[in-house]
């Protein structure tokens, strides 16, 4: 029976700067999902904010009154 090993050297800058771009994708993807929710979010609440105000505002705006 016989067992290979093999051993692979890698220069330690090499390692830091592969680090380095892994740690900035993981940032840039977690800014990106961040950005995503936040626009998601932002749609809802808009959308329910002026469904409420058309329900609302015909209660308190009297009747032929123009809106600016």
């Amino acid at each position: 029976m016989e067992i290979s090993v093999s051993v692979m050297i890698r220069d330690p800058s090499d390692v830091e700067a592969e680090q380095k771009q892994l740690e900035q994708a993981i940032k840039n993807s977690r800014e990106r999902d961040r950005r995503t929710l936040l626009h998601g979010w932002w749609k809802m609440l808009k959308l329910f904010f002026f469904t409420c105000l058309s329900y609302v505002l015909p209660l308190f705006v009297p009747k032929g009154a123009i809106l600016l």
